[in-house]
């Protein structure tokens, strides 16, 4: 199915933007709203839906930058891969698997700090949510309210039946001296560029959820918590090869440590995975 050739012409750019079009009355009545739900077994993605499966943009105070351009990459059965994304102030981060089941990795810039970058992390979760349920509506930043809360919350998404899930945002890779050599790499004017092996990447996705869940005692304040690992400065963790072989060998793992959900967020609705159980049955427990 390429729909693309036939809602390319309309100039969305991403899933809510079909939604609100939708709803305009302009969508013929042999098309279905939800596209996913219609066409199940050829659905591949809404880059494919709209005609933006080469390249998209975006702007606005959701994102910490200013504009934003994306490129995603798909395999023969329509899983997305890998990703390359770049911003007006020359920033960019492109991860892309080669042989020998790695990840080629290149970063140029360095990457967002502070608040910018837990707020782009939280809104691509909620968009990730209202994409599959509108009934999501409203992100609530307690930076700013002044406090992030007893339990180090970032933000709360709340949905439109009284439910809210509260959100503890952390780096997807924590080793410090990642970022070291990227900055190292920046401050010479040239781009970070290493490959990883799928199962390296695993492994720093359990490290990072491994730190946090020590630092989140006893284990029943977990289960109000939803964990974001934060992705959006590291493509490499946030892709179907890696996440897939993380669910095969930690999903019980990662589930038994009690959160209410545990994510990997990229710099896309479509980079969004959780850890803790299959991508349908995730979407369906954040929706209930």
């Amino acid at each position: 199915m390429k729909r693309g050739r036939l809602f390319g012409g309309l100039g969305l750019r991403s899933s809510l933007e079909w939604r609100e079009w939708s709803k305009s009355g302009e969508r013929p009545a042999d098309i279905p709203a939800s596209p996913y739900d219609g066409y199940p077994d050829e659905w591949c993605g809404w880059e494919d839906w709209i005609g933006t499966n080469q390249r998209r943009a975006r702007s606005g105070a959701g994102s910490p930058f200013a504009f934003e351009a994306s490129i995603l990459q798909r395999d023969a059965s329509g899983k997305l891969v890998g990703s390359s994304h770049s911003d007006v102030e020359g920033r960019s981060a492109t991860a892309y698997p080669s042989a020998d089941d790695q990840m080629d990795v290149k970063i140029k810039g360095s990457p967002a700090k502070g608040e910018s970058s837990v707020r782009s992390a939280c809104k691509e979760l909620l968009d990730h949510l209202k994409a599959k349920d509108e009934a999501w509506k409203d992100l609530v930043n307690v930076s700013d309210q002044g406090s992030r809360g007893e339990q180090g919350i970032d933000c709360y998404l709340e949905h439109s039946s009284g439910r809210r899930l509260a959100i503890q945002v952390t780096r997807a890779v924590s080793n410090p001296k990642y970022r070291w050599e990227i900055d190292k790499a920046s401050n010479r004017g040239d781009s970070f560029k290493d490959s990883f092996k799928v199962s390296e990447l695993v492994d720093q996705l359990r490290c990072s959820i491994d730190k946090k869940a020590d630092r989140i005692l006893p284990k029943t304040s977990r289960r109000e918590i939803t964990l974001v690992l934060d992705a959006t400065d590291t493509p490499q963790v946030a892709a179907s090869p890696v996440v897939r072989s993380f669910r095969d060998q930690y999903e019980s793992w990662s589930r038994s440590l009690g959160f209410e959900g545990v994510w990997v967020v990229g710099r896309s609705v479509d980079l969004v995975f959780r850890l803790d159980c299959a991508e349908d049955q995730g979407e369906r427990g954040a929706s209930n």
